[in-house]
């Protein structure tokens, strides 16, 4: 329950602290997406390299 006739000093650190809450959130968003980007371009190389190996492997069976 929020007091209208709050202190400003509290409101001034409840604000400080959900702010540096935000701030952890959005590092670990960071981490997360900089995670996903290094996995998806280790599967694209896989999935290159494995399209590479099958297109060579047709080449040979049709000769």
């Amino acid at each position: 329950m929020t007091n209208s006739a709050e202190q400003p000093e509290n409101r001034l650190e409840r604000i400080e602290a959900a702010l540096d809450r935000q701030v952890a959130v959005n590092a670990d968003l960071r981490t997360s997406v900089t995670e996903l980007r290094t996995t998806a371009s280790a599967l694209l190389q896989v999935a290159t390299i494995h399209q590479q190996n099958s297109i060579a492997l047709d080449s040979r069976t049709e000769c």
